[in-house]
């Protein structure tokens, strides 16, 4: 492998978010979503993230991290563990494995099944969300 593969690999799995860098709160979290996370409503939900005004909120395992915006300008970037709060320069959010897969197969059925499913007299309430629901109607 090569440094330059190693780079760009670095570049696709991690994201170096550092206080005074230019990032607009829309890049970021498309860069989030690139990752594995996810947006929640819920507070302390593992590899999810939640935008406040001028702070995006992301949660990971244990920690929080408030990342704080003046414009499109990271302004400050603080880790919640507990009761415990720290002032970072800088943090690395690694891809979370499993759970992009996990997103890129959901909503996805056998298309063998859907003659099963279109006999069935029930109703298919959770449907809309697959990918090919127009097969599954009668």
């Amino acid at each position: 492998m090569t440094e330059g593969n190693l780079e760009e690999n670095r570049r696709n799995t991690s994201l170096t978010i550092a206080r005074g860098k230019t990032l607009s709160q829309n890049n970021l979290i498309e860069s989030l979503l690139a990752l594995g996370y996810s947006q929640s409503a819920y507070a302390g939900e593992s590899c999810t993230y939640k935008r406040e005004g001028s702070t995006i909120r992301l949660w990971y395992e244990a920690s929080e991290y408030m990342i704080e915006y003046f414009d499109d300008e990271i302004d400050g970037i603080i880790e919640k563990c507990g009761q415990t709060s720290t002032h970072r320069e800088s943090i690395v959010l690694a891809k979370v494995v499993g759970k992009i897969e996990a997103r890129e197969k959901r909503g996805k059925i056998n298309p063998l099944l859907f003659p099963l499913f279109s006999s069935w007299s029930g109703i298919f309430l959770s449907s809309e969300f697959l990918e090919n629901k127009d097969a599954l109607k009668v």
